[in-house]
């Protein structure tokens, strides 16, 4: 049974992380630690399905976010070697994800200035689709490397 096949959380839980809790659950899932799967689930957000084909596939339901684990997709150069460049197009209609900031910092609490993290914000793009363009906003979550 996949992922979204099932409901994500039981009747009556949400799960509403902080920035630093997300990220905790990154660290857990690059270390191969349990983690609660049902609420954080595996999707690839830079493939062929659209934001809204992904929403509902998931049973996304207005006014709750829904949270991935995705890889990054670099570009390649013309000699085949990965530039450091994201390859973040989306669907199969030209879509792509574009950056609204370099990145916000996340700090491992309110005292505690240590940079853990990072979160950047992205919208939709697609002109060839008027109707949904800039419709979608997407946060993505890193670690610092130090985190790493």
């Amino acid at each position: 049974m996949d992922s979204h096949d099932c409901p994500l959380l039981p009747v009556g839980v949400r799960f509403k992380p902080t920035d630093p809790q997300l990220l905790q659950y990154l660290h857990w899932k690059i270390h191969g630690q349990p983690y609660f799967k049902r609420a954080v689930l595996d999707c690839d957000l830079y493939g062929e399905m659209e934001p809204w084909e992904i929403w509902l596939r998931f049973g996304g339901i207005d006014g709750e976010h829904l949270y991935f684990f995705t890889k990054l997709k670099r570009f390649t150069n013309n000699s085949g070697r990965l530039s450091a460049h994201i390859n973040r197009k989306v669907g199969l209609a030209n879509g792509t994800w574009s950056g609204e900031n370099s990145g916000s910092p996340i700090f491992a609490t309110k005292t505690d200035n240590t940079i853990i993290g990072y979160c950047k914000r992205f919208r939709y793009e697609n002109v060839q689709l008027p109707e949904r363009h800039g419709e979608w906003i997407m946060h993505e979550y890193s670690l610092h490397q130090d985190s790493i």
